[in-house]
């Protein structure tokens, strides 16, 4: 199943909260919040607005009604009874993310990795059995809520996983070759395990945590940066691409709209040049994403850090009025 894809964008968001919240873990809830509303919302509520211009033009059927409360970030906890598009996992995203903030925030260390721990199971043990949705169940379950809480705690746990490995110091004697070998041998084979699925979908499990489970070594394996194609993505152009990653995923929806008017509508052309039709489709979608990316993403962010800095040099300043 294609957005069983939103599971790598979960997992990684709870490893990066586990690799930043020592940072961040003064800032209240409210400052975190703040900070991952800036970061998710603009772009996500910039496409809605694409969508709602092409809707008043006739190109496409646009519900107010439930985009109104998609905009609230309320679409797939619940609340809202919409769950269809790609970008369903936002607000189950910011949900979980400031949950487990709060979590973290509120118990000691220990006490708040046994609780995410417990969430995690029984969240994927949930899943695994009712199966990876979005809508609710059991007229109180929310399945994209669940797997927020699974995922981004599963990629928690994955953190301190690398933590605890790291502090072990652990000397394996092997020769560097046979290292990089094997390495090498097993990032490839669960990349391709992945690629298959995801884009090409000829793989078909009925457990979707083998999935899980592929991505988790494979991003083990890359933050060791031992093997070949780990060492093939620690460059620049990586680096460059993730920074549009964002923008890109939420926008592709409303490029492909654009290609359905467009360059999809002829059906003898696509046919006929399959894969080249394939080939613009991608590369205008991720030049759509890098242009919302300049136009909203990167202002937003801006506008946030200016904030963030007046506002801590309004509380220095009247930190020291008071002294």
């Amino acid at each position: 199943d294609a957005c069983l894809i939103v599971e790598l964008f979960f997992i990684l968001s709870g490893f990066f909260l586990f690799k930043t919240f020592e940072k961040h873990k003064n800032n209240s809830v409210f400052q975190f919040g703040l900070s991952k509303l800036f970061r998710l919302w603009p772009v996500f509520a910039f496409s809605i607005l694409c969508c709602f211009i092409m809707h008043i033009f006739g190109l496409i059927k646009f519900n107010s009604y439930a985009n109104f409360l998609n905009l609230l970030l309320m679409q797939c906890n619940g609340i809202s009874l919409t769950f269809k598009g790609i970008n369903w996992y936002i607000s189950s995203l910011f949900w979980a993310l400031l949950f487990y903030f709060v979590l973290l925030k509120t118990f000691h260390k220990n006490i708040a990795n046994f609780i995410i721990a417990i969430i995690t199971y029984l969240g994927y043990v949930g899943l695994v059995h009712i199966g990876f949705g979005r809508d609710v169940v059991y007229n109180f379950i929310s399945l994209g809520v669940l797997r927020g809480l699974a995922g981004i705690g599963f990629g928690y746990l994955l953190g301190l996983l690398i933590e605890n490995l790291s502090n072990l110091n652990l000397d394996i004697k092997m020769p560097k070759t046979i290292t990089f070998v094997l390495t090498s041998a097993i990032e490839i084979y669960c990349f391709i395990f992945l690629i298959q699925n995801f884009i090409f979908h000829k793989i078909s499990y009925r457990n979707p945590m083998l999935f899980v489970f592929t991505f988790s070594i494979l991003l083990i394996l890359f933050v060791y940066k031992k093997g070949l194609l780990s060492k093939l993505f620690d460059n620049n152009l990586s680096v460059f691409l993730g920074k549009y990653s964002y923008s890109i995923y939420v926008m592709q929806q409303v490029a492909f709209y654009i290609m359905q008017k467009t360059l999809w509508k002829n059906e003898n052309l696509v046919f006929n040049h399959l894969f080249t039709c394939l080939i613009i489709s991608v590369i205008f979608s991720a030049l759509v994403g890098i242009i919302v990316y300049h136009l909203v993403e990167k202002p937003s962010a801006d506008m946030y850090k200016n904030w963030l800095k007046c506002s801590n040099n309004n509380t220095l300043n009247g930190g020291g009025r008071t002294l």
